[in-house]
């Protein structure tokens, strides 16, 4: 494979690659822990994406990269609660409805609204199962939840994480750690000491 920077002279050759290599770039920043970086150049890219500049783009392409940036953005909008963070949502559930409910769920924990966050997860598991997607999207949210329900002390939505994160340790050895620590968590939201 090549480096993205040996894709630099064919730039030229389409403004494609360009995009391409900065989307890459700004994946790459949030996987290194560079979230506001990262969080600026997605922002940049929707713009650009979004905007008359990007109609000399492969409608296909374009309609891509579109949903794919959408896709980062809109989770850190909605991990953060940033103000938009609904907008953004909802644009993304163009592309991906079952994954923008997901992060509309992620929002609405954000912001403290515990009835809406489960009124979107309930959404979320009906198109994810229509869209038949449940058993991977179940998986990426499942992290989320643990984070966001230990962030609110909520015991019964760790108390379902829990359980479904020992469904899925019961297959898949490398998520024991992540059942663990949903166990614990819960143990502290109930006052009690891990064993």
């Amino acid at each position: 494979a090549l480096p993205i920077s040996d894709l630099e002279p064919y730039q030229r050759l389409s403004p494609a690659i360009g995009i391409v290599m900065r989307v890459i770039d700004a994946i790459s920043k949030l996987t290194r822990g560079q979230t506001w970086n990262a969080w600026d150049a997605l922002q940049a890219l929707h713009q650009e994406l979004s905007g008359p500049a990007a109609e000399q783009l492969d409608p296909l392409l374009r309609h891509t990269l579109l949903g794919l940036i959408l896709g980062f953005l809109s989770a850190l909008y909605a991990d953060h609660a940033v103000v938009g963070a609904d907008a953004l949502i909802g644009e993304y559930e163009r592309y991906m409805p079952d994954n923008a409910e997901s992060q509309r769920t992620r929002l609405h924990l954000m912001r403290g609204d515990l009835t809406a966050a489960a009124a979107s997860r309930r959404r979320f598991e009906l198109l994810s199962t229509g869209l038949g997607s449940m058993n991977d999207a179940r998986l990426f949210d499942l992290q989320a939840q643990l984070i966001m329900y230990s962030i609110c002390d909520d015991s019964a939505g760790l108390r379902r994480t829990q359980l479904a994160l020992q469904e899925v340790a019961s297959a898949r050895s490398g998520w024991h750690a992540r059942a663990a620590l949903a166990r614990a968590q819960l143990l502290r939201c109930q006052g009690l000491v891990a064993e």
